[in-house]
Formats: structure tokens, sequence, C-alpha cells
């Protein structure tokens, strides 16, 4: 009898409450909100930084360069708004399946604590866990490449902007710095919710069965 207790209160120690699985939600569902602020910044910085360069190639207008740089400018804004749209979907794909994947997790493991010996919710669970450690990082991947490529269209249309209108090297440059700092804040801003659903996924697999 006393080994039954013992092992009782070593699983009752080892487990986790049905409050430790809705603050894991909690947090997804604050960082996620806090990824598409950091997204919108960047996007906004890259739009500013674009309507910038157009305007001030207006001031550097000639009948020689004219042409070019309006098309420059043309694939540099075409590009950035194709990056733009698949980012949104990456990021969209992404916040949702880290959601519904942690939703499921908070009511499937709620039902595997009340019910710690069913095989339904144990099955349940164990599918969920591998959905928050397989999908979710996909989907994070996807999202953070598409989110390089489109810095890198955005560099590579800027330098060639610069390399055709060098007076303007140093303002570029200072666009290409704050572009690349808000990416790297909207891409750690999203791993922060990739690590919030790793949470949910260990604390899963600590209910005990």
């Amino acid at each position: 009898m006393s080994q039954m207790i013992q092992t009782l209160e070593r699983r009752m120690l080892m487990s986790v409450s049905a409050a430790t699985l809705s603050a894991d939600l909690s947090n997804i569902y604050t960082d996620a909100a806090a990824a598409m602020s950091a997204h919108d910044a960047r996007h906004n910085a890259a739009k500013n930084d674009i309507t910038a360069i157009a305007d001030d190639l207006k001031g550097l207008d000639t009948k020689a360069n004219r042409a070019s740089n309006n098309k420059l400018v043309a694939t540099l804004e075409s590009e950035g708004a194709v990056n733009h749209l698949k980012i949104l979907a990456d990021q969209a794909v992404f916040l949702t399946t880290a959601k519904v994947d942690s939703v499921l997790g908070l009511v499937y493991g709620k039902g595997l604590l009340n019910h710690p010996t069913s095989t339904a919710f144990q099955k349940l669970v164990a599918k969920d866990i591998t959905n928050l450690n397989t999908n979710v990082p996909a989907r994070l991947t996807t999202l953070q490449t598409e989110l390089t490529n489109a810095t890198n269209t955005f560099d590579t249309n800027m330098n060639a902007i610069g390399a055709a209108n060098p007076t303007l090297s140093s303002l570029i440059s200072a666009f290409e710095t704050d572009v690349a700092a808000k990416t790297a804040t909207y891409s750690a801003a999203a791993g922060k919710v990739g690590t919030d659903a790793s949470q949910m996924a260990t604390d899963l697999a600590a209910i005990p069965s």
C-alpha cells in the first residue's frame, strides 16, 4: 500500500494542471499578437523606405536616368509587394497552426487529466504533441525563410538603385540597416510563438496516464 501511495504521489508531483495548459495557450495568443505587431513594424518601415527613395530619386531626375530609375523603383515596389503578400500568407498559416494545435492541446489535455486511463484521450494528446513538435516548427521555418528572401530582395533592389545613384548610397545603407533590425525583431517574435508551442507539447507529455 505504501508503495502505491508513493507512486501516486510521484505522479501527482510530475503532473501538470489545466491551469498550466491554459497559461501555455495564453502565452501563444499573446506572443502571436506581438509577432503580428512586429510584422507590421517591419512592413511599414520597408514601405516608408521605398516611398522615401522614390521621392529622393525625383530630385535626381534627368532625361538620361529617368527611364532606368523608374524601372528600378518599379521593381523595388512590385517585388516588395509580392514578398509582403507571401509573408502575410506564411504568417497566417504559422499562427493559425500554432493556435489550433494549442487549443486542441488544452482540450485534449484537460480530457486526459480528468480521465488518465482513457486510451482515446491518450491518442489525441499524443497526436497533438506530434503536431506541436513538427507542424508548428515547419510552418515557422517556411515563414522565416520567406522573410529572409524578402529582406535579401529588398537589399538587392535598394543596392541597384544605390549603384545607379551613388549620392543615395548612405541613405540606402541606413534604410537597409533599419529593415534588417526590424526583420530580426519580427523573426524573434515569431520564434517565441514556436517556443510557446514547444512548451505546450512538453507540458502535455508530462500528463501522467
